[in-house]
């Protein structure tokens, strides 16, 4: 008995040629239906980093408004104390101030898509209609 499962086993040698067909079939259904989820969920946390360096700067810059009221308008050098980095374009980024309410103009990058932050107060900061406009030219405008 021993001897016939022996023979047996050694006639098996492998998988068949439409098992491995399938296989792959399968897994390209898989690799199909996961790779543009995965690159969804990328581009979404990338505009998730710039929405919240913004609101970080413009929170920042109501730290240093209770610093220092008689300033009307703050760039980014006067928030080092405050912010350490950003993925904002940090030469862009200027906050002013209009009877106590701040906006923010900056500009960021999320992947292919550049945001311009013009005049954006906490509430178009917070506006998920405004960051999911299609891009246009690659550039998306939030402004008021």
């Amino acid at each position: 008995m021993l001897k016939s499962l022996k023979l047996k086993a050694k006639e098996q040698k492998g998988f068949t040629l439409i098992e491995l067909l399938a296989v792959i079939v399968i897994l390209g259904i898989l690799a199909a239906i996961a790779i543009p989820s995965i690159s969804n969920i990328i581009q979404n946390s990338r505009v998730d980093a710039v929405k919240t360096d913004a609101l970080a700067i413009m929170n920042a810059g109501k730290l240093y408004l209770t610093q220092n009221p008689e300033d009307d308008s703050i760039d980014y050098t006067d928030l080092d104390d405050f912010v350490d980095n950003t993925s904002l374009d940090t030469s862009s980024i200027l906050i002013t101030v209009t009877s106590g309410v701040l906006s923010l103009d900056a500009i960021g990058t999320a992947g292919s898509v550049t945001y311009t932050i013009s005049d954006a107060t906490f509430e178009t900061l917070n506006d998920e209609a405004e960051w999911e406009q299609e891009p246009v030219t690659n550039a998306v405008t939030i402004a008021p």
